[in-house]
């Protein structure tokens, strides 16, 4: 999804973001950023709302939503446009930054998985 937004950056604008930081013309180069990440949190909310339709909770409920990978805490304009975005479709999402990296995640669903993590974490 985020490689859509990237691929269908006009030609023209990313000369112009190119040239700017040749030149030193921060203020073109974030309104490029602003435009990326706008359109890359239009993407993952729709994403998270595929998700989210299909799952049978409690809709007056809080959702929380955990949010992974590396681009989420480098990125303020990502994180802050997909929680407003998310917010106008589903109220009561609850938008978070993990605190661990994906891959710790995948290791505790493998050692589940195989039987080996210790009594009462989960398995």
């Amino acid at each position: 999804p985020l490689d859509a937004h990237i691929d269908h950056l006009d030609a023209d604008l990313l000369r112009l973001v190119v040239g700017g930081l040749a030149h030193g013309h921060s203020d073109l180069v974030a309104l490029a950023g602003d435009h990326v990440a706008h359109g890359a949190a239009a993407e993952l909310v729709a994403s998270a709302r595929a998700v989210i339709d299909a799952l049978p909770f409690e809709r007056s409920r809080d959702l929380p939503i955990v949010l992974a990978g590396g681009l989420w805490p480098a990125s303020a304009r990502l994180r802050d446009g997909f929680a407003s975005r998310l917010s106008e479709h589903v109220p009561n999402a609850r938008p978070s930054v993990s605190a661990h990296e994906p891959v710790e995640g995948a290791v505790w669903l493998a050692r589940r998985e195989a039987g080996l993590l210790p009594p009462g974490d989960g398995g």
